[in-house]
């Protein structure tokens, strides 16, 4: 009985060292410099043809706070130069009953953009592409009372994720060799 329970704490020993060890592997949590979490860490981005105050311009402008960069108001210290060509966020109509009432509505915001490496170089392209994001609204004409609050927080949704991704895309310019 006893050599039968030290042949199981010697293997339940045995398992935790393996385990323990397989561990140290090289396996470590994102810190606060990971490139997913601050992809634009350090740059200072000079943001053109938009409004950072209102809609579109402040989610970009808190975006790129949180990407790691910093809007910069001067073009000649800047490292990344964003044109925001623009900005379109709406609704149609995705889906109606038998009676003909509206049932979904697709809300989208689409941002079409370049962005240049500061000062210019003659190897790297400016990046220039076109984002869409969408989210589907299920309606019901007996809640009528929250409609125009949610119809507000998934446009807010809409424009940080677009935001976010024009952040993302600022990273792979960066990157480039």
């Amino acid at each position: 009985m006893i050599r039968l329970f030290r042949t199981f704490l010697l293997s339940l020993l045995l398992g935790l060292l393996v385990t323990g060890f397989s561990a140290c592997s090289g396996f470590h949590l994102r810190g606060t410099h990971s490139m997913t979490l601050t992809p634009i860490q350090g740059e200072r981005v000079w943001l053109n043809g938009l409004d950072i105050q209102t809609g579109f311009g402040k989610a970009l402008a808190q975006a790129i706070k949180t990407g790691g960069g910093q809007l910069s108001s001067d073009q000649n210290v800047a490292s990344l130069s964003l044109n925001i060509l623009s900005v379109n966020t709406d609704k149609t109509v995705s889906a109606y009953s038998t009676s003909r009432q509206v049932r979904e509505f697709n809300h989208f915001t689409e941002v079409s953009f370049s962005a240049t490496l500061l000062p210019a170089s003659e190897t790297i392209p400016p990046l220039e592409a076109n984002l869409r994001t969408e989210r589907i609204q299920v309606y019901d004409n007996a809640f009528v009372l929250g409609l125009a609050e949610e119809e507000r927080t998934i446009r807010q949704d809409l424009q940080a994720e677009a935001a976010r991704l024009v952040v993302l895309r600022l990273q792979a310019l960066k990157n480039k060799p």
